[in-house]
Order: structure tokens, then C-alpha cells, then sequence
């Protein structure tokens, strides 16, 4: 999701879209289904506890700057409901790593 963010940025400025930008995200039907890293890795993971998981808006100010500080909470939401309590592909910083460490 964040790599489509990213890449959608230069096309909807080139189709003249003005900010603020809002960003969702809902993953439907996910009961019982894990985040996409092997369960084992964290013994709390659990599967996700709704068929439904609607995660609210994230608001880009603008085209310019960080896109990693707003994109964090929704995936800390995603996170949250398999018994994270944070993404874990985020450094202490708030910046986006890409992998588990």
C-alpha cells in the first residue's frame, strides 16, 4: 500500500489534483486470515477477528515532504487488530524500514 501511495503521488499532480489528499484503506473479508508474515514470528500474532477491518482516513497536507508519518497509523491499526501493537516496519522515528528486524 505504501509503495502505491508513493507512486500515485506524480500522477495526481500531473492530473492537477490539489491537496489535502485522503488516504483509505479496507481490507474486506479477512476473518481468520494473519498479516503477511509467517505467524511464528510474533507468539501474540493473532488472526484478524472480523470479516471487516475499515480503517479511517489518513489526510496528506500535501504533495511535498514525508509520506511515512502519515501512513504509520493506518498500518499500526492493521497491526493492531492481528495483537501488535505496532507495525514493525517502522523505525523508533516514525520512518518507514520495509523490513522486520
Amino acid at each position: 500500500m505504501r509503495k502505491f501511495v508513493i507512486a500515485s503521488l506524480p500522477f495526481l499532480q500531473k492530473l492537477a489534483v490539489e491537496p489535502p489528499l485522503y488516504i483509505m484503506l479496507s481490507l474486506l473479508r479477512v476473518k481468520s486470515f494473519y498479516v503477511g508474515i509467517d505467524p511464528g514470528y510474533y507468539d501474540r500474532l493473532v488472526p484478524f477477528d472480523r470479516d471487516n477491518l475499515l480503517v479511517p482516513e489518513t489526510v496528506m497536507q500535501s504533495f511535498d515532504g514525508d509520506t511515512d508519518h502519515p501512513m504509520r497509523p493506518k498500518f499500526n491499526r492493521v497491526w493492531n487488530a492481528c495483537g501488535v501493537q505496532a507495525s514493525p516496519y517502522f523505525d523508533e522515528h516514525g520512518r518507514w524500514q520495509g523490513k522486520i528486524e
